[in-house]
């Protein structure tokens, strides 16, 4: 298993990164990338393989369990995009496929977001990218003591 981590600050093009990372490669990638409304008031998981979103926070949402800034966390919307993934990825067992998670950082550190995820997938075989924001990246390699590393910075 290897792991890239695209790094930079926020806002430097990291997700563009994977993106053009997944587009100009023949090999099949799963995973989700992390998009936004154009006002950057509702976050969402876009599904890599096909295109399906989970809302995952929202500014001006009441009732939920979780927040980070000026964003409410979706009860759940991390346990759905689990649940998908690791299905996608036992429906597709034998083929060659990298997995692909945008935007790993303080929810991961704090266990949650991805975390259990993120866990899950270190017990399989499989190449990893993950986009981390510069200032994240050296908590989260110690958190889950990744190795075999490649660090590309935006």
């Amino acid at each position: 298993m290897k792991i890239t981590i695209i790094s930079g600050k926020r806002n430097s093009a990291k997700t563009t990164t994977l993106k053009r990372i997944v587009e100009n490669k023949s090999e099949k990638f799963l995973g989700y990338f992390c998009e936004s409304d154009k006002d950057k008031d509702v976050f969402y998981l876009r599904n890599v393989l096909n295109n399906d979103l989970i809302t995952i926070m929202r500014t001006n949402l009441s009732n939920t369990k979780e927040s980070i800034g000026k964003y409410n966390i979706i009860d759940n919307s991390f346990l759905l995009a689990e649940e998908t993934l690791l299905s996608q990825i036992h429906e597709l067992k034998g083929d060659n496929f990298s997995i692909v998670i945008d935007e790993i950082g303080r929810l991961e550190l704090n266990g949650s977001g991805y975390n259990t995820l993120i866990k899950k997938l270190l017990k399989f075989n499989y190449d990893l990218i993950f986009c981390i924001r510069d200032e994240f990246v050296e908590d989260i390699i110690d958190k889950y003591d990744l190795s075999n590393i490649e660090i590309i910075n935006v």
